[in-house]
């Protein structure tokens, strides 16, 4: 079980150390700082990655591409670089303030339940609900667990759980049109987040910039932003967007 906001961040502080090859200690750097990392694992074609902890920059890219965005960005502040061309769209990565998780109250005339282990299958046959199930049988990631939110027995809401790591779990939700604001979203990532703490697993939520509506539900549920990446990328020179041999 998660208890602390210490144990929270240590997990986030890991998982990205992680992902882009960076310690922790640099990512909680108090000054601003830039890191630079070559991808060598996965070369067969040309790849990009920028994300900021606050006061940390790293940019994690295959060999010509970070040779070009370090000659770019050299020397420039956080706010400059992440408004740079080769950068479309941010998406911004929250996690739970354990004391901000609001207790709330089931809706009048609705019913919730929590699927996980091979029922979850079943529910992936049920479509129209992209943002918080994963369909693509190829994808590296799987819905895990979800929580389903019905009435009238139809299935009107849901929030999932993907499992990135053993300790490191990315959420998504959705609501069908006609159900929507009525706090249906909000009730069942309160809930979700509340089992994947339990089960001390630390839950990450995903917003692109411009989704007012999903930031809103973000903050409603006591969530706050870890961490911002790059949304996609557009090199305008061929020799970045060749396919790397």
């Amino acid at each position: 079980m998660i208890t602390s906001q210490k144990q929270l961040t240590e997990l986030m502080m890991d998982h990205l150390s992680n992902i882009f090859k960076c310690s922790k200690e640099v990512l909680m750097n108090e000054t601003y700082t830039q890191v630079f990392v070559e991808e060598k694992d996965n070369i067969e074609k040309p790849s990009f990655d920028i994300m900021t902890t606050g006061n940390t920059v790293v940019v994690k890219a295959t060999a010509d591409r970070l040779k070009y965005v370090q000659s770019k960005i050299h020397e420039q502040d956080r706010d400059s670089i992440f408004s740079f061309p080769f950068i479309r769209g941010h998406y911004h990565h929250y996690i739970p303030k354990i004391a901000s998780i609001p207790d709330l109250p089931l809706i009048d005339g609705y019913s919730f339940q929590i699927v996980d282990g091979a029922f979850v299958r079943e529910l992936l046959m049920i479509k129209g609900f992209d943002n918080a199930l994963i369909y693509e049988d190829n994808n590296k990631r799987k819905t895990d667990i979800i929580f389903m939110m019905k009435y009238n027995d139809e299935i009107v809401g849901m929030a999932s759980g993907s499992k990135v790591s053993e300790k490191i779990w990315q959420l998504g939700v959705d609501v069908i049109a006609s159900h929507r604001n009525k706090g249906i979203a909000s009730f069942l990532v309160c809930e979700i987040t509340r089992e994947l703490l339990s089960r001390g697993i630390l839950p990450f939520y995903d917003v692109l910039s411009s989704n007012l509506n999903s930031h809103r539900v973000a903050v409603k549920c006591g969530y706050h932003i870890g961490w911002i990446t790059d949304w996609k990328c557009y090199f305008d020179d061929e020799k970045l967007n060749k396919t790397i041999r």
